[in-house]
């Protein structure tokens, strides 16, 4: 989601299992206060208008159903 579609935020220390309050902080003060962040949110919104639409009868998501219920 970070990189392909670029509506996250990558967290230091994930991997590891192990996230401090400071990176956590740090992160959401990003996301809320940057412009980077502001972006960030704009591409969000429009990542979930998309999914909407294609979860909407008729739309791609539907058709595959449709399809994927035909095979067996």
């Amino acid at each position: 989601m970070v990189e392909e579609m670029k509506v996250g935020v990558a967290v230091e220390g994930y991997e590891k299992e192990v996230v401090t309050a400071d990176v956590v902080e740090a992160k959401v003060r990003l996301v809320m206060e940057s412009n980077e962040g502001r972006k960030l949110r704009e591409r969000l919104v429009v990542a979930n208008e998309m999914a909407a639409d294609a979860l909407k009868e008729g739309a791609s998501s539907d058709v595959w159903r449709s399809a994927s219920s035909c095979v067996t």
